[in-house]
């Protein structure tokens, strides 16, 4: 008897077809704050809709599909409970809180949806007049866009730089600058590991009322002083640093500007000073790892020039900057973090 082929299931395409359902529906729940509610003690579909102000019925479709997503579990058919994932990640009060980062996506439907066109053209520039951008590499767009940003992907960034800060070792007088600081979650660990640390926080001068606002509350914002300007126009000096920090910028700076970055970085570093670059940094063959491959069409959809780039990349680049002992110091999750030396 001839052997039957074999089923391929349909699930990895209907997945990916309604996988907007997935985000729509974690956004609406964090828009109730249903995740909060349910940590104070309100258990059923009825207490969280009074609570929140939603329609019960309503309320009870939201909830089932988010234990569906194993966002929630449900001891019994009425009763509906936090599972670990949301505990940590979708009540409000949480140190690593990602619920503000579903704001994001919302932010990102409309350009996201042009995606067929971008690739037909090349990119959001190229399309037909009339058609809207949203080129966040711009001085009209950047300071708008990056000013909501930062502070969403905080916790995405905040812990693996506490790690970061003490595989580096951290402590002394050690003078950091942090280019494109946003939030400043990479230079914010660095500064709480030794009060003797400084660090001059660089970026849009919106965007650094952000900085100094979570400086202030992390209680260190008397090491800190900020250059307000655009990354591609201020002077960082001359061996005055002992750290730079560029975390998730190079990938929006696109090829050419970032050339141009690790030259005054290098320059502004002391002799044996360090530069740290947290990316998203694709397999060598681009086959593998989704996430900064997806990433790439983000900055398709988003920028003229950026995308992910590869370690190698990277390595001819601050090599030719004159960086040497170039490596990865970290890699989890989808960040890779390179470290280079004057």
């Amino acid at each position: 008897m001839a052997q039957q082929d074999e089923v391929v299931s349909p699930e990895p395409v209907l997945g990916t077809v309604f996988a907007f359902w997935t985000s729509s529906i974690l956004r609406t729940g964090v828009d109730f704050d249903v995740f909060t509610h349910i940590s104070e003690g309100r258990k059923t579909a009825d207490e969280i809709a009074r609570a929140s102000g939603a329609n019960p019925g309503a309320m009870g479709r939201l909830l089932n599909a988010l234990a569906g997503l194993m966002f929630l579990q449900k001891p019994d058919k009425d009763t509906y409970e936090l599972t670990p994932v949301a505990t940590a990640y979708l009540v409000d009060n949480s140190p690593s809180y990602l619920g503000i980062l579903t704001g994001h996506v919302t932010d990102l439907w409309n350009t996201w949806g042009r995606l067929t066109e971008v690739v037909r053209t090349g990119n959001l520039a190229d399309m037909p007049t009339g058609m809207p951008t949203d080129m966040i590499d711009t001085p009209q767009k950047g300071p708008e866009f990056f000013k909501k940003l930062v502070a969403r992907i905080f916790p995405l960034s905040y812990g693996i730089a506490c790690r970061l800060a003490d595989v580096i070792g951290a402590a002394g007088e050690l003078k950091i600058v942090d280019v494109a600081a946003g939030a400043a979650p990479w230079s914010i660990p660095f500064a709480q590991k030794d009060k003797s640390i400084t660090v001059t926080a660089v970026d849009f001068p919106e965007v650094l009322e952000v900085t100094k606002g979570y400086v202030e509350r992390f209680n260190v914002a008397s090491q800190y002083s900020y250059l307000a300007g655009n990354i591609r126009e201020l002077n960082f000096g001359a061996d005055t640093y002992d750290i730079a920090l560029l975390g998730h910028i190079c990938h929006s700076e696109g090829e050419v500007h970032t050339k141009e970055l690790l030259k005054k970085i290098y320059r502004c570093l002391k002799p044996g000073g360090k530069v740290i670059i947290p990316e998203m940094v694709p397999d060598a063959e681009r086959s593998e790892k989704a996430f900064p491959l997806m990433f790439s069409l983000n900055m398709l959809l988003h920028t003229s020039d950026g995308d992910t780039f590869l370690f190698e990349d990277y390595q001819a680049w601050l090599g030719a900057a004159g960086f040497r002992h170039i490596g990865i110091q970290i890699e989890e999750g989808s960040v890779t973090i390179i470290t280079a030396v004057k």
